[in-house]
C-alpha cells in the first residue's frame, strides 16, 4: 500500500463499495505500506499465501523482513533462468504450480493493479469468482505484457470478462496491442474521494518547509515517466529570467539521487526542492500557487484530479490522457515536453495573476462526480449474474 495514484484510486473505490453495502476482501501481496491505515475498517485485509518457500514468495513480489543470503541468491538465479525464454513468460506458470489456491470463492474479482502482473495471473488461476475484471492504468500497456504473441499471457487474460481502462487513451493503446480483447475493453475513470481531499488539505504544514511568494508544486514518483528532468531544466530558464519562485516536488523513487545531482549541477538548490514522500500532500496542493505535471505518459492522472478538486491553476504536458481532463486555456494550460515552452507557460501565469484566478474559478464550477463510473461496475457484475 504505497503512496501511488493507483493505490489512492483503489482506496476511493473500496470506500464506495463498503458504502454500497458490499462485503469486501482486499488481497495484498504484503500487508505493508503508508496507506494501510486508510483502508476502510469494514474491509477484510488478507495477504497472498506463497506457501512455505520464500524463494517463491520473493519471485511473486512479496517482501520479507528477514531473508538469508542463500535465499536471495536462489531467487535471483531462478529469475534469471526463467528470463531466458523472452515472450513465453515461464515465470508465472513456475510460481502458480507452487502456490496454494485461495481458500474462498467470490461473486466478483477486481484485479485493480492490473497490467497483467503476477497478481493478474494469480487471480485468473488461483481465485474462484463468478466474474472477473482487470485494470489498465497506463498507455504503455505492452511494457509488462509484450504482444498478443505472448501466448501464456493471453491464457490468463481470457479469464477476465472485462478490461477497465482508466482513460480513452489507455483503451485505444490496449486495443491496438490486444485486438482480440477489444469487445471486453471499457473506459472506467479512476475514483477519488474529493471530500477527503478537501478535509485533509486543511492540515498544517511543518514551519518553513513550504515557503515563497510563488510556490510551484509537482506530485508523483521520481521516475522517468514523470518528466522531472524537463521540469528542472525549465526551472533553470525561469531563474535566469528573474522569475522569483520556489518549486517543490512531493514523491520518492529510483531517480532521487540523479535528480538531486541535476539540481546541484544547475545551481538550483535555492529554488528547486525534493521534499520526498508525504502521507498527506493535500495541504501543499492547497497552499501552492501553481500545480505543474510534466509527465511523458499517464493513464488518467490522479494528481491532476486532486489539483482540480482543490481548484489550483494547472499546467500539464500535452499528452492524450491529459486532454481528457484539461481544456487548454479554460481549466488549465498545456505544454509540450520542452523545457523552454514549459518555462514560458509558467512565466505567463506568474506575470498574469488574473489568468490564474480565471483558471481557478473555472475549476470551482466543475462537478467532479464518479457516480456514472460506479454504475458501470454495478452493470458489469449484474449482467454476469443474470
Amino acid at each position: 500500500m504505497d503512496l501511488g495514484g493507483t493505490e489512492v484510486a483503489m482506496l476511493a473505490l473500496l470506500k464506495r463499495l463498503v458504502e454500497e453495502g458490499h462485503d469486501v476482501t482486499l488481497l495484498l501481496k504484503d500487508k505493508k505500506g503508508p496507506l494501510m491505515n486508510r483502508i476502510p475498517k469494514e474491509v477484510r485485509v488478507t495477504e497472498m499465501d506463497a506457501g512455505r518457500s520464500k524463494v517463491v514468495g520473493m519471485l511473486a513480489g512479496k517482501k520479507y523482513d528477514h531473508v538469508s543470503p542463500v535465499t536471495t541468491v536462489m531467487a535471483k538465479g531462478t529469475r534469471l533462468f526463467l528470463k531466458k525464454t523472452p515472450g513465453k513468460n515461464t515465470l508465472y506458470p513456475f510460481l502458480l504450480k507452487r502456490m496454494p489456491k485461495f481458500p474462498e470463492r467470490f461473486d466478483v474479482l477486481l484485479d485493480f493493479f492490473g497490467y497483467a502482473t503476477f497478481m493478474t495471473a494469480y487471480g485468473a488461476e488461483k481465485i474462484d469468482a463468478d466474474c472477473k475484471a482487470t485494470w489498465l492504468h497506463i498507455e504503455d500497456v505492452d511494457m509488462f505484457w509484450g504482444t498478443t504473441e505472448s501466448g501464456r499471457i493471453n491464457d490468463y487474460l481470457k479469464r477476465y470478462q472485462k478490461f477497465y481502462c482508466v482513460s480513452e487513451a489507455v483503451r485505444q493503446a490496449f486495443v491496438k496491442n490486444f485486438p482480440n480483447f477489444a469487445e471486453r475493453a471499457e473506459v472506467l475513470l479512476n475514483f477519488i474521494d474529493t471530500e477527503s481531499i478537501v478535509r485533509k488539505s486543511a492540515e498544517a504544514i511543518p514551519e518553513n518547509e513550504f515557503t515563497g511568494d510563488f510556490k510551484i508544486l509537482s506530485v508523483g514518483r521520481l521516475v522517468e515517466q514523470k518528466g522531472y528532468d524537463v521540469a528542472i531544466q525549465s526551472a533553470k530558464i525561469l531563474k535566469e529570467r528573474g522569475v522569483r519562485f520556489q518549486w517543490y516536488v512531493i514523491g520518492d523513487g529510483q531517480l532521487q539521487s540523479k535528480l538531486g545531482q541535476l539540481i546541484r549541477d544547475l545551481s538550483l538548490e535555492d529554488c528547486f526542492h525534493l521534499l520526498g514522500r508525504k502521507d498527506n500532500p493535500f495541504p501543499y496542493e492547497r497552499q501552492c500557487d501553481l500545480f505543474v505535471q510534466s509527465s511523458r505518459s499517464e493513464g488518467y492522472s490522479i494528481s491532476i484530479i486532486e489539483a482540480k478538486a482543490l481548484c489550483k491553476p494547472i499546467i500539464v504536458s500535452d499528452i492524450p490522457s491529459n486532454r481528457e481532463q484539461i481544456r487548454d486555456g479554460v481549466n488549465g494550460l498545456f505544454t509540450s515536453l520542452d523545457s523552454g515552452e514549459l518555462a514560458e507557460r509558467i512565466e505567463f501565469l506568474y506575470r498574469n495573476p488574473e489568468k490564474r484566478t480565471e483558471l481557478s474559478e473555472c475549476l470551482k464550477k466543475e462537478n467532479i462526480d464518479f457516480s456514472a463510473e460506479y454504475a458501470k461496475l454495478e452493470s458489469f457484475w449484474e449482467s454476469v449474474d443474470k
